[in-house]
Order: structure tokens, then sequence, then C-alpha cells
């Protein structure tokens, strides 16, 4: 299985990680606010997308070495 690492947490980062898990990806979304982290893991949903629910594929962390072993990185954060 395929793992692709998403780098963001807002919207677009999310939507683009759901979108991986349901391609059949294992995905790691990865942020920087550690309380965004936890939030996201445990309520397994972002405040800006109502009524999307992160896949338990998703797994989510706040540690940017999981990018060593991502086999696609994918950039959402602002520029």
């Amino acid at each position: 299985m395929p793992t692709t690492a998403v780098i963001g947490t807002g919207s677009w980062g999310t939507a683009a990680a759901v979108m991986a898990a349901r391609n059949g990806d294992e995905v790691v979304l990865v942020g920087r606010d550690p309380d965004k982290i936890a939030r996201l893991e445990r309520t397994r949903q972002h405040e800006d997308l109502a009524g999307s629910v992160l896949p338990r594929s998703i797994r989510c962390t706040a540690d940017p070495s999981v990018l060593g072993t991502a086999d696609l990185v994918l950039w959402a954060v602002p520029t």
C-alpha cells in the first residue's frame, strides 16, 4: 500500500489527505500545532470541513521524520 504524507493540516491539506485515503493510500497528515494534531486524532473531524470524517487510515502527527518513509509528499501550506 502506498504511503502519502500531506504537509499541512488546514482545510486543503486535510481534504487532500481524505482523498488519498479514499483512493487506498496509507496517509500521514503532518502539522506543526500539537494541539490541533491531537484534536484531529481524537475527533477525526476538521473544524472547517463540516460533515467530513477522517478515515482511520489517516494518521496525524507533528513529527516530520515520517516524510522519509513516504512514497509521495504533498505540500498544502500557505505560501
